[in-house]
């Protein structure tokens, strides 16, 4: 598309940013240490924003311009070269369409420096604060910290959340545990005499004990369904707290259901094995 209007992400780079950042050059070149003067009228697109605006064809050589309407600029900006897709201010949000364009040398302002380290980038912040002093004195730096805690501190939240839910989750697979336990000892409790006829007319006690934990199983498996249903139709609000991980993953889905069931099957060992293990004379005269 020659005209119209596009919406894109505009980031203001030096030489050097994508071989720092460790973003590839797809096609044409990267920004040069010509393009910091003032006029410079170049810019580098990333692979959304050709595919997003040209149908997937090369940008290479395309013009464009800042602004609309009555604020419109003229077209002469030439796209030089086209990057990988990367994201930069929210993890959450899908890689949008990005324009990088060459800072100008007399800019004023805050300005992001980025290194790139074969060691501990921390270890190296010492050095970088002698060589900016060495350049001006009066040169202030804030903020100084490695791309791994500037990804950390943007999942906080997440993070947080995923550790209140762990144990919450953990919580409650305890609970249901305990619960299941209590449930399955009351019932063996209440069928004594049953359990001793069954005995008395030739059920082993492996039978038992497996009677009992099929009965346990059978609640369990309903439960797990209608847990797995309430899941997937809850989807659309679990997704917008979730981060890297899709409400209905089959294999997360499936580990839940997994811990659940061995959580509730351990739960049931100890009635099951005390079911198994009544006398049939004593069980006879029960109540």
């Amino acid at each position: 598309k020659e005209s119209g209007e596009i919406d894109a992400y505009r980031n203001i780079v030096g030489p050097g940013f994508f071989e720092t950042m460790g973003i590839p050059v797809l096609a044409g070149r990267s920004i040069a240490d010509r393009d910091m003067s003032g006029d410079s009228k170049v810019a580098v697109v990333n692979k959304e924003f050709a595919r997003q605006y040209l149908n997937g064809d090369s940008p290479l050589g395309r013009h464009f311009g800042f602004g609309s309407g009555d604020h419109a600029q003229p077209a002469d900006i030439e796209i030089v070269g086209m990057v990988g897709d990367t994201k930069f201010n929210d993890l959450r949000r899908e890689i949008p369409p990005t324009i990088f364009v060459p800072v100008d040398s007399s800019r004023i302002g805050p300005i992001n420096f980025e290194l790139r380290t074969a060691g501990d980038p921390m270890a190296l912040i010492p050095s970088v604060r002698r060589v900016a002093a060495g350049m001006d004195k009066n040169l202030a730096l804030y903020q100084v910290k490695s791309q791994l805690q500037q990804t950390e501190e943007s999942l906080f939240h997440e993070r947080l959340f995923a550790r209140l839910t762990s144990l919450f989750g953990l919580l409650a697979g305890i609970l249901a545990a305990v619960g299941v336990y209590g449930v399955m000892a009351f019932a063996v409790s209440k069928r004594t005499r049953e359990i001793g006829i069954r005995m008395a007319l030739g059920a082993t006690r492996k039978g038992i004990a497996g009677m009992v934990l099929s009965e346990t199983l059978v609640v369990t498996a309903v439960a797990v369904v209608i847990g797995i249903a309430g899941a997937l139709a809850a989807s659309r609000l679990i997704s917008s707290l979730l981060y890297g991980l899709r409400p209905t993953d089959p294999v997360t889905l499936a580990a839940a259901a997994f811990l659940m069931i061995a959580a509730v099957v351990l739960a049931g060992i100890i009635p099951a094995r005390r079911a198994s293990s009544v006398e049939p004379m004593k069980a006879l005269r029960c109540e």
